[in-house]
């Protein structure tokens, strides 16, 4: 880092951040302490936890140099777009005022809010502060696929309009993979288009790590003795084909040598609890999130790991599961479409089997196979650690943000001085 960009102010706008624990608070997360670690200052307007029982909506020093400051939300029910809009617009509401009287040379915001993309870019034209944004998830292009808006509505409209605006405001436009990024420069001119840097999201590598010889210890302390575990972890969303997994888990009833692990939350983990109880299956035991220091011991216990996208949502959603399945060493199941970045990094890394959407007979098959071949699940496990090392690890993706934000500090820098 040069001395023109040490002890800078960093400002990140995020509607989730630690303690809660979707995969984009823990991004935050890892942002902020990296940036703190370079030297920059941070502050972090969030909205208060929504997957936590902490509910502190004060201001925190989260480690020297990392200012929280928490906006108050109702945190509504999170089963649909609308309520999830109506928090965000809550929180960013809350923000707007503090943010706009504090000094920052540049702001970092994600895409999990459309309010607080708009307040970045309204804070660009009022008082010139450059802002970097990361497309967690591409909106509205995935209301539109789940039928929660139409295409032609006046929403849909103003909402592609306004982040037409954001991008065109932005000094860059952080993305998750290269068919994210070919959706999101596909209505943005040349120069916009320019901005777009590929960075994929990651896991602490050191937290999560294979546990080859300790999986039967763990199955033991967990309550799957010589079972053969898939898991599934993170959101379970509209975005994600949970009916499958359940659907191919009720088929599995008769193997009871192979178990189901459902660890998350979101729109479906209710129905899918649900849908277990009704139909009996002892064979699957859900759970709503698990805290950062005990999720690693259930991948530690499972024997691979189920990444799913709904019909329809390739390349605009990238599940943040993908990473700590790698870390983990756990050969993956990608429930999902061709023309998505999960399907090509198994492919790229011979480290599972991909299978369409609502394809249940295809899913089990796929399950039985790695239950009866230890060989390829010993195989994929290795590739899935390495393609993990070479690409997804927290410090390589930290790094690039960082040296990403470096760069657009010491551009906005010349341009200053030319003026």
């Amino acid at each position: 880092m040069s001395d023109q960009t040490k002890s800078k102010f960093v400002c990140i706008l995020t509607q989730y951040f630690y303690p809660d624990l979707p995969g984009t608070a823990k991004i935050a997360k890892d942002l902020a302490f990296g940036f703190a670690k370079s030297g920059f200052r941070v502050d972090v307007y969030t909205g208060s936890p929504a997957y936590s029982s902490v509910n502190d909506t004060s201001k925190q020093l989260l480690i020297d140099d990392v200012m929280i400051h928490r906006a108050y939300s109702p945190n509504l029910s999170r089963k649909g777009i609308i309520s999830r809009l109506i928090n965000g617009f809550l929180v960013a509401s809350s923000v707007s005022l503090k943010l706009f009287f504090k000094r920052h040379d540049i702001i970092i915001v994600d895409s999990t809010s459309p309010f607080l993309l708009t307040i970045a870019s309204f804070i660009r034209l009022v008082k010139k502060t450059p802002y970097i944004v990361l497309v967690h998830d591409v909106y509205p292009d995935i209301a539109i696929k789940l039928g929660v808006v139409s295409d032609k509505s006046i929403l849909a409209v103003l909402w592609k309009k306004l982040y037409c605006i954001v991008y065109r405001c932005s000094s860059k436009i952080v993305v998750l993979g290269s068919r994210m990024q070919q959706i999101v420069g596909r209505d943005l001119n040349l120069s916009d288009k320019a901005k777009i840097v590929i960075i994929p999201n990651w896991v602490d590598g050191s937290a999560i790590t294979p546990a080859f010889l300790q999986k039967n210890d763990l199955k033991k302390q967990l309550g799957f003795r010589d079972a053969f575990v898939i898991i599934y972890s993170g959101n379970m969303g509209l975005t994600h084909d949970i009916d499958t997994i359940l659907k191919s888990a009720e088929k599995m009833l008769y193997q009871p040598k192979i178990k189901y692990l459902l660890i998350g939350g979101g729109g479906m983990y209710e129905q899918s609890v649900k849908f277990v109880s009704d139909k009996g299956l002892n064979n699957v035991k859900i759970l709503p999130y698990q805290p950062e220091d005990i999720f690693p011991q259930f991948l530690g216990c499972a024997d691979a790991s189920l990444v799913t996208l709904a019909d329809g949502i390739e390349g605009l959603s990238v599940p943040s599961k993908i990473y700590s399945s790698l870390a983990a060493g756990l050969p993956v199941i990608g429930v999902l479409n061709e023309g998505s970045e999960i399907a090509d990094i198994i492919v790229e890394s011979e480290c599972g089997y991909r299978t369409p959407p609502g394809n249940v007979d295809m899913l089990v098959d796929v399950i039985t196979r790695l239950y009866c071949n230890s060989n390829d699940v010993e195989r994929m496990s290795i590739n899935a650690r390495r393609e993990f090392e070479l690409k997804y690890s927290r410090e390589i993706g930290v790094d690039k943000h960082i040296n990403l934000v470096s760069l657009v500090l010491s551009e906005n820098i010349k341009h200053k001085n030319k003026i």
